[in-house]
């Protein structure tokens, strides 16, 4: 699906991450894992070709710097952190504008069709007509998991989807997410602050570890001694009810 080979990303100059090599599995959550500031939203870019990329990046066998912009939105769908609109643009547009990328000209029956699809699939009929200004943090995310849906991508990435969300919409969204996967077969990539969302939620995690990364299957990567030298603190791995998560100690 998307391979990485020798591959090392910049801007400009500026060396962000080198010696890039690992694969993302079809069909999986991935989570991307590590401390502010060591390249996560760097690594996103690069899967939209948005860097200056050295080495390899294979997406369905081919090398990205091959695809037209709109023929890769047509294979990767992005989910934003943040998106400022202060135009009160209704959540059914804003979900439809996620057709852009197969609209010619206006959007037809058939783009609608689908937008609604995605609007009654994400349980957000009840506000289709209401302003995107006016809804609540964690509908935002519902409504942008929606609009990248409609663009009908094998796969889609997401921008820390649970900032600024409190612990309950946080949970929504990632299980949300987490039954799209099951029901569509969709592949998401996915940064996150909280390693213990990835390991309740995600199937593999790629994790920084000063410029380079490690990849692995979540429950066995996301360890203590990786939390150690991915974030410098301590960590102990705790199992309740069958659920396993993490302690951080100091």
């Amino acid at each position: 699906m998307i391979t990485f080979e020798n591959v090392s990303l910049s801007y400009g100059k500026k060396e962000i991450l080198n010696n890039l090599n690992f694969s993302i599995t079809k069909g999986k959550i991935t989570s991307i894992l590590g401390p502010n500031g060591c390249g996560k939203t760097t690594l996103l870019s690069s899967f939209q070709g948005n860097v200056d990329i050295k080495g390899k990046i294979y997406i369905n066998g081919i090398d990205i710097k091959k695809y037209k912009f709109k023929d890769l939105a047509k294979i990767i769908s992005f989910v934003p952190q943040t998106y400022p609109i202060s135009f009160p643009y209704l959540v059914k547009d804003m979900i439809l504008s996620g057709r852009t990328a197969h609209i010619k000209n206006i959007p037809t029956r058939k783009d609608e069709d689908i937008a609604k699809q995605y609007i009654n699939m994400l349980n957000l009929s009840d506000i289709e007509n209401v302003p995107y200004t006016q809804i609540s943090g964690g509908q935002r995310q519902l409504v942008f998991i929606a609009r990248a849906l409609c663009q009908e991508t094998d796969i889609i990435i997401l921008d820390e989807p649970t900032s600024y969300l409190d612990i309950k919409n946080q949970i929504l969204v990632m299980s949300i997410i987490k039954k799209l996967q099951k029901k569509l077969n969709k592949t998401f990539i996915m940064t996150l602050h909280d390693p213990n969302l990835a390991l309740s939620y995600s199937d593999e995690a790629l994790m920084f570890q000063e410029q380079t990364i490690i990849k692995g299957i979540s429950k066995e990567i996301i360890n203590p001694l990786n939390i150690k030298k991915s974030y410098g603190i301590n960590a102990q791995k705790i199992e309740i009810d069958k659920i396993t998560f993490l302690y951080y100690k100091p």
